[in-house]
């Protein structure tokens, strides 16, 4: 039970470092903030409808009830984060008083990544929130949830993330490319791989699955461009392939880079970049 409480608080602490770096103010509402945590929530607000169970966290913008946030332990529990979440939205919107329309779960932990869903309640039905057609992979921004709350269709315009946030992750991801034993040299191939297989679909993390589901995607994301010829679309498939001992190693990783890479809300950027 100890060891199941530290990683709950971790997914926690995880969850309150995104958010501020996603421009919101972690502190509580009564010190200019824009977070509770589940009993302070109640107390804040003692007509917000919430029985006995409560939400870890409700972020309020200007000290408005705005977003639900859920987290869990596991990155296997994100589907049971993302529908607790809007189960709780549901039944502060039912008690009438106050009208949250974004939901957010996040799962996992340090070793394999977070994974984040984030919802939409779109008149009475709860949709992904996306942006350039694409869902968003991390807490949203204050100003992604401004734009969401303006447009009111589940669809909202992603912030390129910071030059700190950039670092960050490029840091950690080096690290983990070092301690996989991949070669200085290999390092931007592998990350071209990988955010290209994620610009075409899901990743399998099924263990022993990742590297052959990297270059699937990647083959077919190639096949589909209208701008190479085929020769040109070969030879970057060829270079873009990861076999052998040198990636076998980065397989158990693999999940890792990508949950980093999520943060930055890779696909909707890339998308975003290429509509100028």
């Amino acid at each position: 039970m100890k060891s199941k409480k530290r990683a709950e608080s971790r997914t926690r602490y995880f969850v309150r470092s995104i958010a501020a770096k996603r421009g919101w103010n972690i502190a509580h509402v009564l010190k200019n903030g824009d977070f509770l945590e589940e009993q302070e929530i109640v107390d804040m607000f003692p007509d917000i409808g919430l029985g006995a169970k409560k939400p870890d966290f409700l972020v309020c913008r200007k000290s408005e009830p705005t977003m639900i946030i859920e987290a869990k332990n596991d990155f296997k529990k994100i589907n049971q984060a993302i529908i607790e979440a809007t189960e709780y939205a549901d039944i502060i919107n039912e008690a009438g008083k106050y009208k949250i329309k974004i939901a957010v779960g996040v799962a996992g932990e340090d070793d394999n990544g977070y994974q984040v869903i984030v919802k939409y309640l779109k008149d009475t039905n709860w949709f992904l929130l996306k942006s350039c057609g694409y869902e968003l992979t991390t807490v949203p921004s204050v100003r992604e949830a401004e734009l969401a709350l303006q447009a009111d269709d589940a669809t909202t315009t992603v912030s390129v993330p910071s030059s700190s946030e950039f670092i960050e992750a490029a840091i950690e991801i080096s690290s983990i490319l070092r301690s996989a034993k991949i070669e200085a040299p290999l390092r931007p191939k592998v990350i071209g791989a990988i955010i290209t297989a994620l610009y075409q679909g899901d990743i399998d993390f099924t263990a022993g699955n990742e590297l052959n589901s990297i270059n699937d995607l990647v083959e077919a994301a190639i096949s589909e461009s209208i701008d190479l010829d085929e020769i040109k679309k070969q030879k970057l498939k060829d270079a873009l392939r990861m076999t052998g001992n040198d990636y076998d190693r980065l397989s158990p990783k693999i999940q890792r880079v990508v949950s980093l890479l999520k943060r930055l809300n890779i696909r909707s950027v890339l998308q975003t970049d290429t509509d100028f």
